[in-house]
């Protein structure tokens, strides 16, 4: 009874505030802490012959969860302060930010081949974090800057060399369950890109609570791009592929582990 008097209360008083249209952020520099939760679909691709390199008959992706947290820093040019508008009820202005964040990665992988005469399919998630990010976001603001609709483009920097990971496949007397981490040898660390492309777009709903204060409720979709250059494994997966004429020190050039990822953001902006 208590905790659900204490939401009531919590969205009444974001709503009391929401009807305040006076409060909204018109012009300026504003600072925007935001969380983002959501999930990652990868989306590997690779050549046939580096498949065949491989050993394996097909390589496809899976879905995991992410999440990450950033600050936002930039300028709102409002219409009526830069445009000369008389008003801001349809289009509000236009909003430039850099941002910065930390958070995890996932790249999840069905990789299938014949083993003994049988199809096998291996289940392989790996987690890594931190992933360091940052980029410059545009966004247009409509509605007394009620809503902004942007558009990001960034990088996000693999940081991990001991990425945790968790395997299972269709055949358990071949390919065990297995959880543990990958190691990432130095050689490999100076060789590996760690470097993927980010292009996101997101639309937030921004509640003003003071003067120089707001909830930001919204959401994302992104794609990232990413070529590794080299493959890591864990040992028997490993030592299967180089059983077949894998060499973990040659650079696999067709293989991108390239992922959408969507979901929810969550944060406070302030007016500086």
């Amino acid at each position: 009874m208590k905790k659900t008097f204490i939401v009531i209360s919590l969205f009444s008083f974001i709503f009391l505030f929401s009807n305040n249209a006076s409060y909204a952020f018109e012009s300026g520099p504003v600072l925007n802490i935001v969380a983002e939760i959501g999930g990652s679909s990868t989306m590997p691709s690779i050549g046939y012959d580096d498949l065949k390199m491989l050993g394996a008959n097909k390589m496809e992706g899976m879905t995991g969860f992410i999440a990450n947290g950033m600050a936002e820093i930039g300028y709102i040019f409002g219409v009526k302060q830069f445009m000369g508008f008389d008003d801001n009820d349809k289009f509000s202005g236009i909003g430039l930010f850099g941002h910065i964040g930390v958070g995890d990665g996932y790249a999840g992988q069905i990789s299938g081949s014949f083993v003994e005469g049988e199809q096998v399919d291996v289940f392989f998630n790996v987690y890594y974090s931190p992933v360091i990010s940052a980029g410059l976001t545009i966004k247009s603001y409509f509605f007394k800057n009620r809503l902004a609709v942007g558009l990001s483009a960034g990088v996000k920097v693999v940081a991990d060399t001991q990425p945790a990971y968790e395997m299972y496949s269709s055949h358990p007397n071949i390919f065990p369950p297995t959880v543990g981490t990958i190691i990432v040898e130095d050689w490999m660390v100076k060789e590996m890109n760690p470097i993927m492309v980010n292009l996101k777009m997101l639309i937030d709903y921004n509640i003003p609570l003071l003067n120089t204060l707001e909830v930001i409720l919204g959401g994302y979709f992104g794609f990232n791009i990413y070529k590794p250059k080299y493959i890591t494994m864990p040992g028997k997966l490993l030592d299967s592929a180089i059983g077949q004429g894998f060499d973990p020190k040659e650079p696999v050039e067709s293989y991108y582990i390239n992922s959408l990822e969507y979901g929810l953001r969550v944060g406070l902006g302030m007016k500086l």
